[in-house]
C-alpha cells in the first residue's frame, strides 16, 4: 500500500542532533534528506567535523573489512540469519584480532588459484616446443647448470610469423650467433617461442624483448634450474596437487568464517545506519 509521505522539519538543541537522529533511525519512519538542500534555510556550520570526519573513516574502515569478509564467506554468509548486532567497537575489536589469520589465508587460496590457472600456459607451449629442441630437452639439471645457459619461454599472442623473424634478427644484432630460438603455433591465436642463450647475455635478451615490446613469460623459480622436460613434468605433478591444497585452504578459512557471518550480517546494517547517522548531522 502507497502512503503520502509528509515533509517534517525538527528544530531542537545542536548537542541533541545525534541522539535524536540515532533514535528516529530506530523507528525507522522517516527518510533523512540534507537541509542543505532547502533554499528557505540559512544555515550555519555544524560544530565537531572534524571529529565526525574521522569517526566516519573508521566506519568505512570497519564496513569495508566487514563485507570483505562476508565476500569471503559466500553462500555460508548469505544463509547465516543475521541475529543482534553488537557495537562497532566490539567489531573493531574483533577485527583487529581475527584479520591477521583471515588475510594469509585469503592470499594463499589467491595464491593458489592463480597457479592453477597460469601453469598450463607454461606446460602446453614447453610440451609442443619439446620436440623443437630435442638437444635441450634432453639435458638434465646440473648439464644445464654447466653449461651456463638460460632459457626463455614467450607467448605471442599473434599468428603473425614475422613478428618470430623481426625478434630472431634483433636478438641476431644483439648477440651475433650465441643464441637458438624455435617457435611453433600453439593454439589458434598464439605462437609459442623458446630463446636458448648463454646466462651472461640475459641483460641483451632482455633489452630486446623491451625494445620489440615483447612481454617473457619466465619460468617460476622453482622450475627454473629445471631441464625443459623435467619442468613439464614437475608442473603436471604440481597441477595434480594444487587442488587438494586448494580445499583444505578454503575449508580452514570457512572454518574462520562461517561461525560469525550472522553477527557480521548484523553488525554491517547497523553499521550503515550509524554511518548514514554521521552524515545527516551535516
Amino acid at each position: 500500500m502507497l502512503v503520502a509521505m509528509t515533509k517534517v522539519q525538527i528544530v531542537g538543541r545542536k548537542r541533541h542532533v545525534e541522539p535524536v537522529l540515532g533514535r528516529l533511525y530506530r523507528m525507522g519512519l522517516l527518510e533523512l534528506v540534507s537541509a542543505l538542500e532547502e533554499p528557505a534555510l540559512e544555515l550555519a556550520p555544524f560544530p565537531g567535523g572534524d571529529e565526525r570526519a574521522e569517526r566516519g573513516h573508521e566506519q568505512h574502515l570497519v564496513l569495508a573489512q566487514l563485507e570483505g569478509l562476508l565476500t569471503l564467506a559466500g553462500d555460508s554468509a548469505a544463509n547465516m540469519p543475521a541475529v543482534e548486532a553488537v557495537s562497532s567497537d566490539d567489531v573493531r575489536r574483533e577485527l583487529k584480532t581475527l584479520m591477521p589469520l583471515v588475510e594469509p589465508l585469503a592470499a594463499r587460496i589467491e595464491d593458489l588459484r592463480t597457479e592453477l590457472a597460469v601453469l598450463p600456459r607454461y606446460i602446453e607451449p614447453l610440451r609442443r616446443l619439446l620436440p623443437l629442441v630435442p638437444e635441450l630437452a634432453e639435458l638434465d639439471e646440473n648439464e644445464i647448470q654447466a653449461l651456463q645457459l638460460r632459457a626463455v619461454a614467450l607467448v605471442l599472442n599473434t599468428t603473425e610469423e614475422t613478428v618470430v623473424d623481426v625478434l630472431r634478427e634483433a636478438l641476431r644484432t644483439e648477440l651475433g650467433d650465441r643464441f637458438v630460438l624455435v617457435a611453433v603455433q600453439v593454439d589458434p591465436d598464439a605462437i609459442g617461442c623458446v630463446i636458448v642463450t648463454p646466462r651472461n647475455a640475459a641483460e641483451e635478451v632482455q633489452a630486446v624483448l623491451g625494445r620489440e615490446r615483447v612481454r617473457p613469460l619466465p619460468l617460476p623459480s622453482r622450475y627454473e634450474n629445471l631441464s625443459f622436460r623435467g619442468a613439464v613434468t614437475a608442473m603436471e605433478s604440481r597441477l595434480r596437487e594444487i587442488p587438494a591444497e586448494l580445499d583444505r585452504a578454503q575449508i580452514e578459512l570457512q572454518a574462520l568464517l562461517t561461525p560469525r557471518t550472522g553477527v557480521w550480517r548484523a553488525a554491517r546494517q547497523r553499521l550503515l545506519g550509524e554511518i548514514e547517522q554521521v552524515e545527516a548531522v551535516a
